[in-house]
């Protein structure tokens, strides 16, 4: 792909000013990256995923985002709690 090729790609994810909240899912990588790597049509079997390094798979998986739309409770902003201000 040349540089000017890249420049038309739709950017990836979402901006990260529009995420609201970021919850750390460290303690699951591992059950997450098996659940990805048994859908054996998604993931090729000489794919460079399945070699990926733990400390990799840590960074890449380690954490889940979302956006939140609308609230009827009060919530920070930056929160790390999908039930902020429902407990």
């Amino acid at each position: 792909m040349t540089a000017e090729e890249a420049a038309k790609e739709p950017e990836f994810g979402t901006p990260d000013e529009h995420i609201t909240t970021w919850v750390d899912v460290r303690e699951h990588v591992e059950t997450k990256f098996a659940a990805i790597l048994a859908h054996h049509t998604q993931i090729a079997p000489d794919s460079w995923f399945r070699t990926m390094e733990e400390d990799h798979r840590v960074e890449g998986f380690g954490r889940e985002t979302f956006v939140r739309i609308v609230s009827r409770v009060v919530t920070p902003d930056g929160e790390a709690d999908l039930f902020a201000g429902l407990r």
